[in-house]
């Protein structure tokens, strides 16, 4: 125990220093959002390790407690020595400017998306949905709308058409995907949606809002409570607000010293999963025939529910050696981020960070390979591709 409260303190004091000195800098550092959501969902929940252990009835031995958390002070090491080496204060954004290009195509898809997001919205309201509110909804989990496709969609949508126009009212549809998804119980495309509004917001204002920090943390643990399946009574409210957070960090002392789970996977499934996301339509054909680290934690667990393969449990499912691939896979990705953030307009650092925000949270809950490759998959499908259509409708309109 003593381990994890020194790492909890390490980092946590690591992570004010760097927002102390650097302010909105900060959040568009990807070492500090690296460090911060490790924090979040690895060395936060290591400090309940036992009172986890005791109330969910996991049975983990104290042997597995402790390499646990020595894994745990070794990566927050890496990653504190990294932020070090690559201040925020080393970020450099360009400075404001218009955006000469024609929007009215991307004003034209933004249109016709809000529409389409007030229709999901009456067939929600007709189908019974605000009776059972904010509870979670495993059909709507399906996303049979394709809301979180639109949620990527509008990242750079909104961004473009914010600093064309300099007016939040060109987030509504963003608000929109924050209410549905709120109301089906569920926030992965509410979150998409909240990275780049504030990042937007903070990086113009070149300041950070805290309220309306701590006032989103509130709200996204509110309703992860509310939503949850599997709390179970008479446990201290803070481990039911840990949430999903629990369920990521616990498979590592569950599994770190799993001899048939260490080593399970093999190569063929490691690629699998890597091509799974950057050939995102095809993902079935390549996940059907082989078994991720999720996979077996849900079958070998058996309690109905599935718990998230970190990245740190789903590089050992491979072997250890894959935690040092990842590991360097991750932090290329890092370096990669920050190095082009400096050469890139404002607008799209801002919309590179958002999406990096995105998947970097997806990648410490679930794992690298498949995250990494859906990362830049994302990039060129929906971001890209709105790119271009401004970059003709500029050459277009100069040729008029």
């Amino acid at each position: 125990m003593v381990i994890g409260f020194f790492t909890f303190i390490l980092v946590f004091l690591v992570l004010c220093y760097d927002l102390y000195r650097f302010g909105y800098k900060s959040i568009i550092n990807p070492f500090f959002i690296l460090l911060s959501f490790f924090f979040i969902y690895m060395v936060l929940p290591s400090i309940f390790t036992e009172s986890i252990n005791y109330y969910y009835y996991w049975s983990i031995s104290l042997d597995s407690m402790l390499y646990g958390r020595i894994v745990n002070i070794i990566v927050s090491l890496i990653f504190i020595f990294l932020l070090f080496i690559f201040p925020s204060g080393n970020i450099r954004l360009k400075k404001k400017e218009s955006i000469k290009s024609d929007c009215r195509i991307v004003t034209f898809f933004w249109v016709l998306i809000t529409f389409y997001l007030f229709f999901v919205i009456y067939k929600g309201v007709t189908s019974g949905v605000i009776e059972n509110a904010f509870e979670y909804d495993s059909e709507m989990a399906k996303d049979p709308y394709k809301v979180k496709n639109l949620a990527y969609l509008l990242v750079s949508i909104c961004s473009y058409l914010f600093f064309k126009f300099r007016r939040l009212f060109y987030f509504s549809p963003m608000i929109l995907i924050i209410i549905i998804d709120f109301i089906y119980g569920s926030r992965t495309s509410a979150f998409i949606c909240l990275v780049p509004m504030i990042v937007c917001l903070f990086v113009e204002k070149q300041k950070i809002d805290f309220l309306i920090v701590f006032s989103v943390i509130f709200l996204l643990l509110i309703i992860g409570v509310i939503r949850s399946d599997n709390i179970v009574l008479d446990t201290p409210w803070y481990l039911n607000i840990l949430g999903e957070i629990r369920e990521t960090f616990i498979t590592l002392p569950l599994y770190i010293d799993n001899s048939f789970f260490i080593g399970n996977g093999n190569f063929i499934s490691y690629l699998s999963n890597f091509f799974a996301g950057i050939i995102y339509p095809l993902r079935g054909y390549f996940l059907s025939s082989v078994m991720s680290a999720g996979t077996y934690i849900y079958l070998d667990v058996g309690r109905g529910y599935g718990l998230a393969s970190n990245f740190i449990i789903e590089s050992i499912y491979y072997g250890w050696f894959y935690l040092l691939i990842n590991l360097s896979m991750l932090i290329a990705w890092c370096l990669f981020v920050y190095k082009i953030i400096n050469k890139l307009s404002r607008v799209n650092s801002i919309i590179l960070m958002s999406y990096f925000i995105v998947f970097i949270r997806l990648t410490i809950r679930e794992g690298v390979p498949y995250n990494l490759s859906l990362f830049c998959f994302i990039l060129l499908f929906y971001w890209l591709s709105i790119s271009l259509v401004l970059r003709i409708s500029c050459k277009y309109k100069s040729i008029l």
